[in-house]
């Protein structure tokens, strides 16, 4: 009896597995961080809006605040992927003064940070904190070089709306149906006229 309640038991364990992730991230040289990233910006996380979920199997979108822009273009207000587990130091070292130079690639959704925290550079008060002395010293040359100021025309709506397929679709619908009512209209108007 002991024994069958034994098996049964291993036999419901395997049924009953609890899917765990975690992160672990391979550290990247500062010139395939670099290389890697098609925007570059300095600015802070807005945790002040709820986190969209995205098809990335790892990053949640957030707000971030732009204030300088060193590769490509920006608007002034961009949704970033950040790992769920990163968030609550990225807080709290924000809420310490801390600011973040980010190296960014396209991601299905949003930006991502090139690997991960590799592409995610602290900066406080003008200065990059970083204990590798050659890594410290090629962020903190990005972050002293020439740089833009973020497009304020854009948004990370409108951004996001360009991307979105179903609020182009709904544009276009609407767009016909407009069109359609004034030649319906116009039709109408003339039928009675030549009446």
């Amino acid at each position: 009896m002991k024994k069958r309640i034994g098996l049964l038991t291993v036999f419901l364990s395997l049924f009953t597995f609890n899917q765990v992730l975690a992160t672990s991230w391979v550290e990247l040289s500062v010139e395939k961080v670099a290389e890697r990233a098609e925007v570059i910006v300095y600015g802070t996380y807005d945790f002040s809006d709820e986190l969209t979920n995205g098809t990335e199997m790892v990053f949640h979108g957030t707000a971030f605040k732009v204030k300088e822009v060193y590769k490509g273009e920006s608007a002034s207000q961009i949704t970033v992927g950040i790992d769920p587990f990163d968030i609550g130091w990225v807080d709290e070292f924000q809420n310490d003064g801390g600011e973040f130079l980010l190296f960014l690639e396209e991601g299905e959704d949003f930006l991502l940070p090139v690997g991960g925290p590799n592409g995610m550079i602290q900066v406080q008060d003008g200065q990059v904190v970083e204990s590798d002395e050659e890594k410290r010293l090629f962020y903190q040359n990005v972050l002293e070089s020439s740089s833009q100021e973020p497009n304020v025309l854009a948004s990370s709506t409108e951004e996001s709306n360009l991307k979105n397929p179903t609020i182009n679709m709904l544009l276009y619908i609407g767009i016909i149906f407009i069109v359609g009512t004034i030649l319906t209209s116009w039709f109408k108007r003339y039928q009675r006229n030549k009446a």
